[in-house]
Formats: C-alpha cells, structure tokens, sequence
C-alpha cells in the first residue's frame, strides 16, 4: 500500500489568496458596520480548519496503524 503524501506548508498563491479574503472581508465588515457578524464568520471558518486538520491527523494515524499491522 503506497504511503500517503501530505504537505507541510500552505503554498504561497494559497496564502495570498486567503489574507486577500480576509482583507477584503474586513473592510466590507468595517464599512457595513457589521464587525461582529465578521468575528464569527472568521470564527466559524476557524473551526472548519481545526476539524479538517483533525480529519487529516486522524487519516494519518489510521494509515500508520494500519502500516504497523502490515509489517507483522
């Protein structure tokens, strides 16, 4: 079973991308006045990261575990 290969970093037109969003984001919220309804929406996509990371860790550890049974 091959193993699976995960990147390390965000590439860089990824990053730009995002704080673009955010920026744009911010200034919409700022000239709306709706700065609270910003802070959750950035909340909310904070935890959808977290649960993707903790997906990807999750795939991780079964992909190991299941490597260890193979080898005995």
């Amino acid at each position: 079973m091959p193993t699976a290969q995960l990147r390390q970093a965000v590439p860089l037109p990824y990053q730009i991308l995002l704080l673009t969003a955010l920026g744009g984001s911010l200034a919409y919220a700022l000239i709306t006045a709706h700065i609270l309804l910003w802070f959750l929406s950035v909340a909310v996509v904070v935890s959808l990261g977290l649960g993707v990371v903790l997906v990807s860790l999750f795939y991780r550890l079964v992909v190991a575990v299941e490597r260890i049974a193979d080898e005995r």
